[in-house]
């Protein structure tokens, strides 16, 4: 049996997210839409796109 990989796309972000100074990515694919912190991106990279990756870490580089 096959494993599919659900892959997510970028649909937005909020930044200062409830005054914690954290960005909050929002993530959807065809069956359910997804809120995380960008701290948390690392778990999730797997499931974006190359094009979502790099433009996430140019969010986290002008961040710094």
């Amino acid at each position: 049996m096959f494993k599919n990989q659900i892959k997510y796309e970028l649909i937005g972000f909020y930044e200062n997210y409830n005054n914690s100074g954290r960005i909050k990515l929002k993530l959807t694919n065809s069956d359910s839409l997804i809120c995380c912190y960008i701290d948390d991106i690392k778990f999730i990279s797997k499931y974006l796109s190359e094009l979502d990756n790099r433009y996430i870490s140019q969010l986290v580089q002008s961040r710094r």
